[in-house]
C-alpha cells in the first residue's frame, strides 16, 4: 500500500496536530507506526510528509529521530486509536458505552442503555462524531475526550 493510499487510515495532519497539543498538555507520551514529518525547506515553508516509522525489519527513516529542524507528529491509525478509546465513560451520572458503526460514513459515540431506552440519548452522552474516514472519527472522539477531562494525563 502506498503512503498516499495510507493517509485515509491515519489521522489527518490537522487532527494529528490538535491531538499532539492535547497529549503534550496532559503529559501523555504517544508513539505510532506512522508520523507526519515536516522536513522543512530552505525558504522556511512547511513540507509535511506521511512516513512509516518501522517497516518490521528496520527503520525506514532512522534519521528523523533527533533531527533538529524537523517537526514530528504521530499520525495515529485506526487500531491505535481504537486501543486509546475507553470502552465506556460516565456522563451525567450515567455509564455510556462506546458504539461505532459505519458504511458510507463512520460514526462513533458513547451511548447509555437508559438514555436509549427512554429516547434521550443526547441527555447523557453529549458527543457524536460522524466522519468520512474511521481514523478521523476515532481521532476526533479522542480529542473530545482529552479536551473534556475524560482522559487523565500523567500524574493527574
Amino acid at each position: 500500500m502506498s503512503h498516499k493510499n495510507r493517509e485515509w487510515k491515519v489521522t489527518s495532519l490537522e487532527l494529528s496536530q490538535k491531538l499532539d497539543v492535547e497529549h503534550r498538555r496532559l503529559g501523555i507520551v504517544v508513539e505510532s507506526e506512522w508520523y507526519w514529518v515536516n522536513m522543512g525547506r530552505p525558504n522556511g515553508r512547511a513540507n509535511w510528509k506521511l512516513i512509516i516509522r518501522n517497516n518490521g525489519k528496520n527503520k525506514i527513516y532512522p534519521h528523523i529521530d533527533g533531527h533538529p529542524d524537523w517537526s514530528i507528529i504521530p499520525a495515529l491509525d485506526t487500531s491505535e486509536l481504537g486501543e486509546m478509546l475507553p470502552s465506556y465513560i460516565v456522563s451525567d451520572n450515567q455509564e455510556c458505552s462506546l458504539e461505532q458503526y459505519g458504511e458510507d460514513d463512520f460514526s462513533i459515540e458513547y451511548q447509555s442503555d437508559f438514555a436509549i431506552r427512554d429516547g434521550m440519548k443526547s441527555a447523557f452522552c453529549p458527543f457524536t462524531v460522524i466522519e468520512k474516514y474511521e481514523a478521523e472519527a476515532r481521532g476526533t472522539m479522542r480529542l473530545w475526550l482529552l479536551q473534556n477531562g475524560y482522559v487523565k494525563g500523567e500524574g493527574k
